[in-house]
């Protein structure tokens, strides 16, 4: 399965090249921000981004993801994370 947001798709390939101890407090971070999604809202990437990461990013700042699209690919984000962790 893949991801359906593009910006999604980027963060899972930053993974890459994160140590591993930061790549376990970014999966519990996903873990803690999955049931906070509504799908009926948008989410603005930057804040997305800084639950995840604890960065602030300006690239993509004005980019928003459908909740119903976030929640989906943080879970396959977090299945992803979960064999490279």
């Amino acid at each position: 399965m893949g991801y359906r947001n593009h910006l999604i798709a980027e963060l899972r390939t930053q993974y890459a090249y994160s140590p591993a101890r930061v790549r376990v407090a970014q999966a519990r971070r996903i873990e803690e921000l999955i049931p906070e999604i509504r799908p009926d809202q948008v989410y603005p990437y930057d804040y997305v981004c800084y639950r995840i990461t604890q960065f602030r990013v300006e690239s993509h700042a004005g980019e928003v993801i459908p909740g119903e699209v976030l929640a989906d690919d943080l879970r396959t984000l977090l299945r992803r994370l979960s064999t490279i962790v």
